[in-house]
């Protein structure tokens, strides 16, 4: 009876292990070393596969930044064309002006009537002197788009007029002199 209560703690001991079970444990191991030998293998490959696929897009990236820094550069040199083609069409544009007041003054201060029609003898330019003589004789404002027949007096000036626009389409250049008399 007093081996009842008995307990014994036995430490850095085993039991002996049966071949079957040494067997076993070394199945296991092998399994595992393939296993993990597979896995490391996939992994491997994985990782080259990842690695040529970063370098192609590193290349791919390299060849676009480069398409890119080829088309800002074009687009910078076409603003600078365009900057500069449009100061000179501003220049252009204020010396046509300047010559255009030059041209209206020399016209204005004449001392002929001169008006510029278009092929369908629409008025496109007329004078001050223009304007004034067709007021006071035809008691009629001038405008720039309105047919010169607009402005006959009567059906023998409204046939000569339209004579005159014909010449005039068909390329002849004239002067037409006419006194008015005012009583």
């Amino acid at each position: 009876k007093s081996f009842e209560k008995w307990e014994e703690v036995v430490r850095r001991k085993s039991l002996k292990w049966e071949d079957s079970e040494i067997n076993l444990v070394e199945s296991l191991r092998i399994y595992f070393q393939e296993f993990l030998a597979n896995q490391i293998s996939f992994l491997e490959a994985k990782n080259l596969e990842l690695n040529i696929r970063i370098q192609e897009k590193v290349l791919e990236t390299k060849r676009a930044n480069q398409q890119l820094q080829l088309t800002n550069e074009q687009i910078l040199y076409q603003n600078e064309t365009l900057r500069v083609q449009h100061e000179n069409i501003m220049q252009l544009f204020q010396e046509l002006k300047n010559h255009k007041n030059q041209l209206k003054a020399m016209f204005d201060n004449t001392k002929h009537v001169i008006y510029l029609l278009n092929l369908e003898g629409r008025i496109l330019f007329f004078n001050q002197l223009a304007y004034q003589r067709i007021l006071f004789f035809y008691k009629k404002e001038l405008e720039i788009g309105e047919k010169i027949t607009e402005y006959a007096k009567d059906k023998d000036e409204l046939e000569r007029m339209e004579i005159r626009i014909e010449k005039a389409r068909s390329g002849e250049s004239f002067v037409i002199e006419e006194e008015y008399i005012h009583g």
